[in-house]
């Protein structure tokens, strides 16, 4: 039992799985940065915020981190249990002054071993001054009658940056589990002006209030900033988002995923009395004024107006090539109710209206946000994490520290001491300095 402890611990002082949890590390950002982008990007020509999510489920399902509908799957979650452990071990090793990893294996470590006369006390207190008078810190370890040992590592900053990079490390890995136990996200809410909908899981109500839009010559949005009006329990405020800023209220993210085009249709007969519209098949209660949403899927829709026994087929065009329309258009024709035959028809490329019979009908061109709605625990163990790990990991580069495992045994009225470092340190200057000064207190034993 004993032997597997310190295999284990070994392994977990090995710089081969700090240099492995660096690379999951990397790995788990740059999966991590994938996902925001493909969830978050702005809406691009032919490509709807629907299809984006279901070519993320498809890349997800083939990466051992999630499972397709995002989450984490079982073996995710082992993996992320181990690394955190890991971590934790590690930094308890880097941060707790009495707790410290075993002797490297042979075959990572470099020894060199001396002989020093008299009694082991006094060889022992004459090898640990001269460490201490060089700069070093030592820490006693279990050790007996005839044997003595120690870790003698440097005084200052370069250890506390290290186990500051395993805590961030640690705290990168808690991220991932915090979103899986208690982080969830909403469906996309389709948000027209003035229509409402509801976060059912935060009980928050959000009313798209104002949008502005800048198009680019293609369509595409150059500035895109949706304000918003978000209730709960009797409390509301107002949050802007957009193209690249997002916004928190309640524990709640709201985030840009898009936008599309949206018609607000009005009729009146000649007198300028208002008519009721209806969107066929959709059970909303008729309005004096209707706004419609065209997405990716469904690009035409049918309206009623009951009074004048019409019938209002609505085709949104993103831009009509072939009749040199570069931009948004909207093609409007008024069917008879009862005989489904085309009276009128107008091909729109900005808000403007159409006269059929004695009805006048209205069209305004607007557009429509989506909005997705998250909660993110993991978001201040990631910051955190983030910070403290690029904060250690320069701090370490700098001010690297040093570690020397010292140890000294009585054998025939000598006492043999032995003095091991990692082998990428047994020419380093710090590492050859102690051993000089090691080396004029006593003779170098060659055996």
């Amino acid at each position: 039992m004993q032997r597997a402890s310190l295999t284990i611990l070994r392994i977990v002082g090995s710089p081969y799985t700090t240099l492995a949890l660096l690379i999951l590390s990397l790995i788990l950002g740059l999966f991590v940065g994938i996902e925001a982008l493909v969830k978050r990007k702005p809406y691009t020509a032919g490509v709807s915020y629907i299809q984006r999510i279901a070519a993320f489920n498809e890349t997800a399902a083939l990466l051992p981190y999630t499972q397709a509908d995002g989450n984490l799957g079982l073996p995710s979650r082992a993996l992320l249990a181990t690394l955190i452990a890991l971590c934790a071990l590690r930094a308890a090793h880097e941060l707790v002054p009495h707790w410290q990893l075993p002797v490297p294996s042979h075959r990572l470590a470099h020894t060199e071993e001396f002989t020093l006369e008299g009694d082991i006390e006094e060889a022992w207190e004459r090898a640990t001054g001269i460490l201490s008078a060089a700069g070093y810190h030592l820490i006693p370890a279990a050790g007996s009658k005839d044997a003595k040992r120690s870790t003698a590592h440097t005084r200052g900053a370069g250890r506390w940056f290290l186990g500051s990079l395993y805590v961030g490390l640690c705290l990168l890995f808690v991220a991932p589990l915090l979103r899986w136990r208690w982080g969830w996200h909403s469906p996309p809410l389709y948000l027209s002006l003035g229509e409402t909908h509801s976060v059912e899981r935060a009980d928050i109500d959000v009313t798209l209030d104002q949008i502005a839009f800048v198009p680019r010559a293609d369509g595409t949005a150059r500035t895109f900033d949706a304000r918003m009006r978000v209730e709960d329990a009797g409390n509301d405020d107002y949050l802007t988002i957009g193209l690249d800023r997002g916004a928190r209220y309640c524990g709640t993210s709201f985030y840009y995923l898009g936008y599309g085009p949206a018609v607000r249709v009005s009729a009146w007969d000649e007198q300028g009395t208002p008519l009721d519209i209806e969107q066929i098949a959709s059970g909303a209660p008729p309005q004096h004024a209707l706004r419609v949403r065209f997405r990716e899927e469904q690009q035409e829709r049918l309206l009623s107006i009951p009074e004048s026994d019409l019938i209002l087929r609505l085709v949104s065009y993103r831009a009509i090539p072939s009749q040199n329309i570069k931009g948004r258009a909207l093609q409007i024709q008024a069917l008879r109710g009862r005989t489904g035959h085309v009276i009128a028809g107008k091909m729109l490329t900005e808000s403007g209206s159409i006269r059929v019979a004695d009805t006048i009908v209205d069209a305004r061109f607007e557009y429509y946000a989506i909005v997705g709605a998250e909660h993110e625990p993991e978001l201040a163990a990631a910051i955190l994490g983030g910070a403290l790990t690029l904060l250690g990991l320069y701090g370490t580069i700098m001010w690297e520290p040093h570690r020397m495992w010292v140890t000294m045994k009585a054998r025939e009225g000598r006492c043999h001491h032995r003095l091991t470092v990692l082998k990428r340190h047994a020419e380093a200057p710090w590492f050859l300095s102690a051993r000089a000064k090691l080396q004029e207190a006593g003779g170098h034993d060659d055996g």
